[in-house]
């Protein structure tokens, strides 16, 4: 309240944006830290930052609206990977490239338990794929066979920078387009005056944390939030290898990819029915 939204998303937009440009340095230097520092804790900075200031915005514009403006906002939010993954996927496949592959049958031989092959004149190390293997890489067109280590790209590196540039210059253009309304603003036939203070039952935020409930549903929210989370981040590889090698012709990579789709239209569909039903408006 006190920064306003402009300066708020802003700082979402450099923090979010910034995560996924360090996520990228990170892949591309194969440095898990500067994965989990970008994606995780930038990321979730700007997450937080920008998640709240339209929500506010929308209900102090709508007051006599303020369940359907906020439910609107949040399923948007929540849809954000219908748009993700298929901009994701195009942009995997724009930026990766094959690798190397041998054949089916090779000769090799077997040196500290890795398998080597003769490729171009010299010998280099290699590893044979097969169907079930294929099944779980988002790669098309791939036969069984040996392919050699270190070869191809899978292109997420300038992925997650190319996105990362995206969001940062999308948020920094939603900062400036949004505005508060007047504090004279007012919707005819709605009383927009702060309720009264309940002072019944009141508990004050210098005494909140000292009250069990307080943990108890924090404790709730970040478990509930960590569950669902959770399944959203492995959803496709844990479709892939729980149904991959049992169905390889069925569970495909493009399969997989639409599961994580309807996952979000179902989260979609919540925040939407829960947004007509508030009796907030």
């Amino acid at each position: 309240q006190s920064t306003g939204p402009r300066a708020a998303i802003a700082a979402a937009s450099l923090s979010f944006g910034g995560g996924f440009l360090l996520s990228a340095i990170g892949v591309a230097t194969h440095n898990i830290g500067l994965v989990y520092l970008g994606y995780g804790m930038f990321g979730g900075i700007g997450l937080g930052l920008s998640y709240t200031p339209p929500i506010q915005t929308l209900i102090e514009w709508f007051p006599e609206k303020r369940g359907l403006a906020s439910g609107l906002t949040i399923m948007g939010f929540g849809s954000g990977a219908l748009l993700f993954g298929p901009t994701a996927a195009t942009l995997l496949s724009k930026f990766s490239t094959l690798p190397t592959y041998l054949g089916s049958t090779v000769q090799t031989i077997t040196e500290n338990g890795r398998l080597f092959a003769e490729s171009g004149g010299k010998m280099v190390e290699v590893v044979y794929a097969n169907a079930s293997d294929l099944a779980k890489l988002s790669y098309t067109g791939l036969e069984e066979g040996f392919y050699v280590v270190g070869s191809g790209n899978t292109g997420a590196a300038m992925t997650l920078a190319t996105i990362g540039i995206g969001y940062t210059l999308a948020m920094m253009a939603s900062a400036i387009a949004i505005k508060k309304p007047h504090p004279t603003y007012k919707v005819a036939g709605v009383d927009t005056s702060s309720p009264a203070v309940q002072t019944t039952n009141n508990v004050h935020t210098d005494n909140m944390f000292k009250l069990p409930q307080f943990y108890a549903l924090g404790t709730s929210l970040v478990v509930i939030a960590s569950g669902g989370l959770g399944l959203i981040g492995v959803a496709k590889p844990l479709m892939s290898e729980v149904f991959g090698g049992t169905l390889p012709n069925i569970v495909t990579a493009a399969f997989a990819s639409s599961f994580i789709l309807m996952l979000s239209v179902g989260n979609l569909s919540g925040r939407l029915a829960w947004a007509f039903h508030d009796p907030s408006g």
